[in-house]
C-alpha cells in the first residue's frame, strides 16, 4: 500500500495543484493572505530574512515576500507546482517536509503552509526533526493548517484511500523548551477573516519562536 507521500508525489501533487492554482493566483496579497498580514505585522524589513515555505504551491506567496526583499525557498510534492514557482525566479525543489534538501540552522522563517495535514502521521517525528534542523537557532516556523483539540481523520475527498488530519499542529513542537507559541488564530476555513467555533470548519495560524 503505497503511502499519502508517495500519492502526492506520483500525481494527487498535481491534481491539487491544478485544482486550486487559479485560487490561489487570484489572492489579493498580502491583505487576502492571514500568514503575509502576520508577518507584516511582525517585520518592517524582510531583507535579511531567509525564508523556507513548505508545501509553496505556485509561490504566489513566496513572491510577494521576494518584492520585499527577502531570500525565498520553496518545496512542495507537485512537479507543476515547482515549475510555476521556479518561471518566478524562485528557488523550489520537489519534496516532502521529512527530508528537507537544505542544510541545518539555514532560515530565519520556515512556513508550513497547509500541507500537515496530508502528511503520514508516520513521518510527524521525521518533520518535526527536519524543520527544527534547517531552522536558525534563533528563528521562526509558521503554521497554517486544519485545526482539532484532538487528533481526528477524514477521508479525503478526492481520491480513495487517502486521509485528511486534523489536529492542533504546534504541540508536535511545543513540548520541546526551544520552542514558544507566540500567537494562534482559530479562522473559518473558508474565510480566514473570520473567526468560528465549529469544530469542522477549523483553520489555524500558529506562530511559534524558536530560541536555543
Amino acid at each position: 500500500m503505497s503511502t499519502q507521500k508517495e500519492v502526492f508525489l506520483k500525481g494527487e501533487g498535481n491534481a491539487w495543484y491544478g485544482r486550486n492554482k487559479e485560487t490561489l493566483s487570484e489572492r489579493c496579497l498580502p491583505d487576502g493572505d492571514i500568514v503575509l498580514t502576520e508577518l507584516v505585522n511582525l517585520f518592517s524589513d524582510f531583507s535579511e530574512l531567509k525564508i523556507l515555505e513548505i508545501g509553496c504551491g505556485g509561490g504566489e506567496r513566496l513572491s510577494w515576500l521576494k518584492l520585499q526583499g527577502a531570500d525565498v525557498f520553496g518545496i512542495d510534492p507537485s512537479s507543476d507546482a515547482i515549475d510555476a514557482v521556479i518561471d518566478k525566479g524562485i528557488s523550489a525543489k520537489i519534496g516532502t517536509a521529512d527530508n528537507l534538501p537544505y542544510d541545518e540552522n539555514t532560515f530565519d522563517i520556515v512556513i508550513a503552509g497547509f500541507c500537515l495535514y496530508l502528511c503520514d502521521r508516520q513521518d510527524l517525528f521525521l518533520i518535526n526533526s527536519e524543520i527544527n534542523r534547517v531552522l536558525k537557532p534563533t528563528s521562526w516556523l509558521i503554521i497554517l493548517d486544519f485545526y482539532n483539540k484532538n487528533h481526528t481523520s477524514n477521508s479525503y475527498t478526492h481520491l480513495e484511500g487517502v486521509y485528511s488530519f486534523k489536529m492542533d499542529y504546534s504541540s508536535m513542537f511545543t513540548w520541546h523548551p526551544d520552542y514558544f507559541l507566540m500567537l494562534q488564530k482559530i479562522v473559518d476555513h473558508g474565510d480566514f477573516k473570520n473567526l468560528t467555533d465549529l469544530e469542522n470548519d477549523m483553520m489555524c495560524f500558529q506562530l511559534l519562536r524558536k530560541n536555543e
